[in-house]
């Protein structure tokens, strides 16, 4: 989805690079940007991790950090309802977050 929005591909295990800097991510939202070519996104035990040269892009780090751990939490959520025994009826998405309508 975030992918789609961005106008990026989605790719695993490939190397970003941006100005003067190349790096390994797990997984990348490639997109051609002014100095480089895309997001890298690396997830450990310490967390999720972006990186990459925003400068000139649709989005910076820090946004599609949020973006991502958003999107993430939902889903985790939408998991555990379903889980419990809640029915998602709907799923809004603004620029502030993501509202999740559940019933039993």
């Amino acid at each position: 989805m975030i992918a789609e929005e961005l106008g990026a591909k989605l790719a695993e295990n490939v190397t970003v690079r941006g100005y003067n800097r190349s790096r390994h991510a797990d997984y990348a939202l490639l997109m051609q940007l002014r100095y480089g070519n895309g997001f890298g996104i690396s997830i450990s035990g310490n967390g999720i991790e972006v990186f990459g040269d925003d400068h000139g892009a649709p989005i910076s780090v820090r946004e599609l950090r949020r973006k991502i751990q958003q999107y993430y939490t939902a889903l985790a959520v939408m998991e555990a309802a379903k889980e419990l025994g809640f029915t998602v009826n709907v799923v809004q998405e603004n620029d502030e977050a993501i509202v999740l309508d559940l019933m039993r």
